[in-house]
């Protein structure tokens, strides 16, 4: 048992350290202005909202969705 919470415990920290560095957010959505060109955008429990003429490469979400603007070009796993 204490070693599945540890390994829980590394894996949240984890999580919540790498997030911000990819534009990431808990809680909330996260936005990508228009024209802008972006490496990554994810969120935990929000969406990820794309505006128009977007260059967006892997956009990740848990328990959200992914909302993708005109002309705008999403790559990776969406």
């Amino acid at each position: 048992m204490v070693m599945k919470n540890s390994i829980f415990t590394v894996t949240l920290l984890t999580v919540l350290l790498v997030l911000p560095a990819y534009g990431g957010a808990i809680n909330k959505s996260v936005k990508i202005a228009a024209g802008e060109e972006a490496d990554g955008a994810s969120s935990v429990n929000g969406s990820v909202i794309v505006a128009e003429n977007v260059k967006l490469n892997d956009p990740e979400t848990v328990n959200g969705k992914i909302s993708v603007g005109k002309e705008s070009s999403v790559d990776g796993s969406v």
